[in-house]
Formats: structure tokens, C-alpha cells, sequence
């Protein structure tokens, strides 16, 4: 599994497909905030963050939002992809 997880990483970089990575990362995202919260997949961005900050006062609203609205560009550089993947990663580790 790794090794194919590395080639298509791979693939998607040579191509340049951050975009599709983005809406990837993005859908993911919220499929675990959903999961988490107990909220419909199919609310909207500020549906959301409203409904999680409701639920857990503790969630920084304004990174929740920082970090959909990243999710949501068309494409970022390499190295903005990554340090959004980084950044996702660390919120969902501290809720």
C-alpha cells in the first residue's frame, strides 16, 4: 500500500494536479469533521464551522475556516500544499 500511495503522489506531482489534491484533501476534511461532529456532509463551509464550534467551543473557529477556505482554492504551489496538508493534519490530531 505504500508504494502505491508514493507512485500516485508521485503522478499527481509530475502532472501538476495540486488542484484535484486540494478538492481531494478538502473532501477527506470535512468527511472527518462530519464524521466527528455528527453533522450532514452536504452543509455548507459556514453550516460547518458553525455546527462544530456549537458543539465544541474549544475548536479555534477562525483556523476551521482559514483551513476550508485553503481547501477551497484551485491550486497552491508545492510547498503551500504541503504545509496545508500539515496544517490539516495537526488541527484534526488536536480536536
Amino acid at each position: 500500500p505504500v508504494e502505491y500511495i508514493q507512485a500516485m503522489a508521485s503522478l499527481y506531482r509530475r502532472s501538476g494536479q495540486r488542484g484535484a489534491i486540494l478538492a481531494h484533501y478538502r473532501q477527506q476534511f470535512r468527511r472527518r469533521l462530519s464524521e466527528r461532529y455528527g453533522v450532514d456532509t452536504s452543509v455548507t463551509d459556514n453550516e460547518l464551522v458553525k455546527i462544530i464550534v456549537y458543539h465544541d467551543p474549544t475548536v479555534d473557529e477562525t483556523v476551521l475556516r482559514d483551513l476550508l477556505t485553503r481547501l477551497s482554492q484551485k491550486s497552491e504551489s508545492e510547498a503551500e500544499l504541503l504545509a496545508l496538508a500539515r496544517d490539516v493534519d495537526a488541527f484534526l490530531k488536536a480536536i
